[in-house]
């Protein structure tokens, strides 16, 4: 790891920050000698904004799953521990709940903590690109806010489970469905436990 912060100028060549001081010899042969390369930062497009952007985190956001995350796949399995039956499509529900229920008229949203905003540990902002992450965060809580209140509007009960919830261990999930929806009525899964 180089001992200077190194930013790429518009012509493409590196440069170290004012006042930064270089690194000691011993640092520079370990770097040349098979470390980590400083990060190539590019600048892209999005959104209307100018975003420096290296190409490992651009690979690594894209990584991130947006349906059958570990956390939903948990408060689906506990759905079916409590006997709800449910539906996964429901993009024609405002703000297409993760599982919902037409006919009891529930919808659940299982929200990362990060991207939703909980004010967890996990609800951390990106130093780079700061303004865009922020407005990007506003938008998703503004947005979350009236689907929410619209389902409720449409006589639906909502649920947010948050992320950190299914960390804590499946019987806080378990206690939280029970509380805001009860039991089912369906019967147990082949080989699970009877209700």
């Amino acid at each position: 790891m180089l001992a200077c912060p190194v930013f790429v100028t518009t012509s493409g060549a590196p440069r170290r920050s004012k006042g930064a001081r270089r690194a000691p010899a011993k640092t520079r042969a370990r770097s040349a000698a098979g470390a980590k390369a400083p990060l190539q930062l590019s600048e892209r497009q999005r959104e209307g904004r100018l975003l420096w952007v290296d190409d490992e985190t651009s690979v690594r956001m894209g990584l991130v799953r947006q349906k059958g995350t570990r956390p939903e796949l948990t408060v689906r399995r506990l759905l079916v521990e409590l006997g709800h039956r449910y539906r996964l499509t429901n993009r024609d529900l405002t703000g297409s709940p993760d599982v919902a229920n037409r006919q009891q008229a529930w919808a659940v949203f299982v929200h990362g903590c990060f991207w939703h905003r909980h004010g967890c540990k996990a609800t951390t902002t990106p130093g780079r690109n700061r303004e865009f992450w922020e407005a990007k965060f506003a938008r998703n809580v503004a947005r979350d806010r009236r689907s929410i209140e619209a389902l409720e509007a449409a006589g639906f009960k909502v649920v947010v489970i948050w992320e950190c919830q299914t960390k804590q261990g499946d019987e806080v999930v378990r206690q939280e469905l029970l509380r805001r929806l009860g039991r089912g009525s369906a019967r147990a899964p082949i080989g699970g436990e009877p209700l």
